[in-house]
């Protein structure tokens, strides 16, 4: 990874729908691709747009995988991990990293109130580990 590729302008990419209810996979990939041409570094999914902790795991890494098939270069995403469980948070770092994403965007573990750094900062060694 280029260092200098992680500076610029990163958008949060809001998650469009269709009448269904459905992640409208098209125009995400439309917008996301208008976004680059018009100057963004990067692109953040599920981020702090904040529709990303309603939208299912599967559903979420769907969509990581549909954008690189639909030509989103995996260096220009930055997967937000923004899930309490650390299993969920390792599976969804891990297909960041598949699809060659430039960065994790990974919020501690947000369910549980008044925890000690010493429990955090396990959660997220735990995670490191897991991605070598």
């Amino acid at each position: 990874m280029n260092s200098d590729s992680l500076f610029g302008i990163s958008a949060a990419v809001a998650t469009p729908f269709d009448s269904q209810g459905e992640i409208d996979l098209q125009r995400l990939a439309d917008h996301s691709k208008r976004l680059l041409t018009e100057g963004c570094s990067s692109l953040t999914y599920f981020g702090t747009t904040g529709e990303g902790p309603s939208i299912s795991t599967a559903e979420r890494h769907a969509t990581l995988r549909a954008m690189v098939e639909a030509s989103i270069p995996g260096g220009k995403i930055n997967v937000a991990v923004i899930v309490p469980a650390l299993g969920d948070a390792i599976a969804e770092a891990k297909v960041g990293i598949e699809i060659g994403c430039n960065a994790l965007l990974v919020a501690p573990p947000f369910y549980f109130k008044g925890q000690q750094d010493d429990g955090i900062f396990d959660w997220f060694s735990q995670l490191l580990n897991a991605l070598g």
